[in-house]
């Protein structure tokens, strides 16, 4: 499949329809923000080129597969993948802008690695699998 690239795109919302298939590889290089929230996508979440990145809302849909294990934006503050199909381990990302990290409601698994967000105020991680003791998180905002 071809990118589908929209090199001017700041702002790609095509939320809250009942869009299926695979999210086609998007190429948005001007892109802050990004919503596919509440469609029928499935398929992977990383064939994003989204540099620029600030917000990913993808929550509620039928993704699977794992989590990146990079993101080509150090910048992003927000990570809604809740209610999908999303399996493996949780990655630690070097994401110091991270505010909200919400992957709650998927089939993710195994141990939480120590991670530090020094900017996360939202950590949910509801209703997956992990195992193990519960890591140490490095997040004054979250701690206070």
């Amino acid at each position: 499949m071809s990118a589908q690239s929209l090199p001017t795109c700041t702002d790609f919302d095509v939320s809250n329809n009942a869009l299926t298939g695979d999210l086609p590889l998007l190429s948005l290089p001007k892109c802050t923000t990004v919503s596919v929230s509440r469609n029928k996508f499935t398929g992977t979440v990383t064939k994003l080129d989204l540099p620029v990145l600030v917000r990913l809302h993808a929550n509620n849909n039928e993704f699977s597969g794992t989590l990146p294990t990079a993101w080509s934006s150090p910048d992003i503050k927000d990570i809604w993948l809740d209610h999908n199909k999303l399996t493996g381990p949780l990655p630690v990302w070097q994401l110091p802008a991270l505010e909200y990290l919400v992957v709650e409601r998927n089939k993710l698994s195994g141990v939480l690695a120590n991670a530090s967000y020094p900017a996360l105020k939202t950590f949910r991680i509801t209703a997956n699998k992990f195992t193990g003791a519960f890591p140490v998180l490095t997040c004054p905002e979250l701690f206070g």
